[in-house]
């Protein structure tokens, strides 16, 4: 199974400001444009043979009576291998696998099936033999082992490293038809009244993923000469990529996979961390996720140090905060104007109860503020002359209800 990793490519905005959230310049086209080991492949030593039939020659006639059967031995040769332990947290959580690290130096293919393991002259256990090439090196795995004790813990830690103010561009002209001709002319418009405008904010952060390893060999006589730990990158936010290279025996060229090698004598512990990183870019470009942006994350980035140093400076923060405070400001004078939520004129008078803007939120901001304070007192009032009709009403209905219970006596 081949896995594809990596993330698309830079958008049209990080190309035009010549330098992204990776710190790349327009003088690094050229080095982009270079081809990157993104995706697993499959070389043409692991292709070498595929396609070819194996034989294997008897060296020997034999001749069998009807209803007779035989074991033939075809071939007998001697094999590299060592007794290893595997760890592989995806096919157990609590305990290593005894196996064979199998080096095929026959010099011929070796077709796959089911081998029986002996050791001392006694079967050590069955294991599904998978096909080898000459030349091939594999795992044969036996058995469970319960000699050595195994836990990990993850731990992952996101870092920001770069944060952009994002605004609106114009877009391209799309096909219409005649019908859409009108509407079609008004969208350019729109675009350029709108064009420049602050949109959102797009935040580039590298994370972290460490796993830690807690290793135990629990024999009190017998050594480990070697025990593998199989780890997997995690697929989290498009793909992580192993950057642990001590005790590292064995990798791919996605950085997806790699195999450390211990030892550990008896009753010996050792702790080992492997790490992983990946960086992502999220777009922030509604008010709802720009409000959740300055409560969540924008607290931990440093607002106080040089402007040239911060990620985040009070000029873009307020900038945010001014985007945030005109959407909601343009939502509540549309339910205001729509009458949505406002029973009573008491609820009116709520409205006027939100904090102002700042002034540095602009003249559009501050106009919607006003109109927000001249709609609430209008619908106010509104609210006051409809609760004096209403109990001018109940009182004539009263009235008429006591007038017919006296004609009626």
């Amino acid at each position: 199974v081949l896995r594809l990793r990596g993330g698309p490519p830079p958008d049209d905005e990080e190309k035009e400001s010549g330098k992204g959230a990776s710190g790349k310049g327009p003088n690094d086209k050229a080095q982009d444009s270079a081809p990157s080991d993104e995706f697993e492949s499959l070389s043409e030593r692991e292709l070498r043979g595929m396609g070819n039939h194996v034989v294997y020659e008897v060296p020997y006639l034999l001749s069998l009576k009807a209803k007779e059967s035989a074991v033939v031995n075809v071939s007998s040769k001697p094999v590299h291998g060592n007794r290893v332990l595997v760890f592989d947290p995806t096919k157990s959580e609590v305990s290593a696998v005894r196996a064979v690290h199998l080096n095929n130096t026959t010099g011929v293919a070796l077709a796959p099936g089911r081998v029986s393991v002996f050791e001392g002259g006694r079967i050590a256990g069955q294991a599904a033999f998978p096909p080898l090439l000459p030349g091939d090196v594999e795992l044969v795995f036996m058995g469970p082992d319960d000699s050595v004790s195994i836990t990990r813990a993850v731990e992952v830690v996101s870092t920001p490293k770069a944060v952009n103010l994002v605004t609106k561009t114009k877009k391209a002209e799309q096909p219409t038809s005649e019908g859409n001709a009108q509407a079609a002319e008004q969208q350019p418009r729109m675009a350029e009244q709108h064009q420049g405008e602050l949109e959102g904010v797009r935040v580039a952060s590298r994370h972290e993923r460490r796993t830690t390893y807690t290793l135990t060999n629990n024999d009190a006589a017998r050594r480990v000469p070697t025990l593998y730990v199989e780890h997997g990158a995690s697929p989290d936010k498009g793909g992580y990529s192993i950057i642990t290279l001590e005790r590292c025996v064995k990798t791919v060229a996605s950085k997806s996979f790699a195999r450390f090698a211990f030892e550990l004598e008896p009753m010996e512990t050792q702790v080992f961390t492997v790490c992983e990183e990946v960086e992502t870019m999220a777009r922030h470009l509604t008010a709802s996720a720009v409000k959740a942006f300055l409560e969540r994350d924008a607290p931990s980035l440093d607002l106080s140090g040089p402007a040239e140093e911060a990620l985040l400076t009070p000029e873009m923060a307020q900038s945010l905060q001014a985007l945030v405070a005109r959407s909601d400001l343009e939502d509540a004078c549309d339910r205001l104007k729509r009458g949505i939520g406002l029973g009573e004129a008491a609820q009116a008078t709520e409205w006027r109860k939100l904090p102002p803007p700042p002034p540095a939120a602009g003249d559009v901001v501050l106009g919607l503020w006003s109109d927000l304070g001249e709609t609430a007192d209008q619908y106010a009032e509104k609210e006051v002359a409809k609760a004096q009709v209403a109990r001018s009403i109940r009182a004539h209905r009263d009235q008429t209800a006591a007038l017919t219970t006296s004609q009626e006596r």
